[in-house]
């Protein structure tokens, strides 16, 4: 086993997993069996913003960049986990301790990863990026940031901070399965699906520990 293992920051995508209110569930259906066609085929329905995924700036800004035009570099390379003890949101004082840097990828360990990210239903009152910490990521020129929940914003309220991320270029990965990552910096893998004009898309994510 390797010393610094990949770990797989993921959500499986299954037709039971929770989605956000409003959207299309995952639903997959065999189309083909082995028994009947001598082959196993599958089809799957869903929204691009299910399980792991990314928001590209397309999603709240009318002339942002789709998925499929996202820089490779974005999404590929050193990252930092930052845990966040606050069990409301993630505000500005508590950033302004972390000396993030210019250009980092900043990915938030909260309490989501470990009591709601997996529960059967979907939870309002999940840990949050409050607008003043939007601002002051946008202030550090952070590439990306990453939460273990289903969205980087307060439930009903998710417009002001998306905009303020996306339209600063700053690309947003939700529902980190973060529970088994401890604070630091990783490498970073995680490939949206190339779909041409797109607002977003399912992600594989994994990290590993950097020495």
């Amino acid at each position: 086993m390797p010393i610094n293992p990949w770990i797989d920051v993921t959500l499986t995508l299954s037709s039971d997993m929770v989605v956000w209110r409003g959207d299309l569930p995952f639903y997959i259906r065999k189309k083909q069996s082995m028994e009947k066609d001598k082959m196993n085929l599958s089809e799957v329905t869903m929204s691009v913003h299910v399980g792991t995924h990314m928001d590209s700036p397309l999603h709240f800004i009318k002339d942002g960049l789709s998925i499929d035009r996202m820089p490779i570099t974005t999404t590929v390379g050193p990252s930092r986990v930052i845990c966040i003890k606050d069990r409301e949101s993630i505000k500005a004082d508590e950033l302004k301790k972390q000396d993030i840097k210019n250009g980092q990828r900043i990915l938030f360990k909260t309490i989501n990863s470990t009591e709601h990210l997996k529960r059967p239903q979907f939870y309002e009152n999940y840990v949050y990026l409050t607008e003043e910490g939007a601002d002051y990521l946008v202030s550090r020129k952070i590439t990306l940031v990453g939460i273990d929940y289903y969205s980087i914003a307060q439930c009903g309220k998710s417009e002001t901070v998306h905009k303020t991320l996306l339209s600063a270029n700053i690309w947003i990965v939700e529902s980190l399965d973060l529970s088994e990552v401890s604070e630091g910096n990783y490498d970073l893998v995680c490939l949206p699906l190339k779909i041409a004009g797109s607002d977003g898309s399912p992600v594989r994510a994994i990290l590993r520990k950097l020495q």
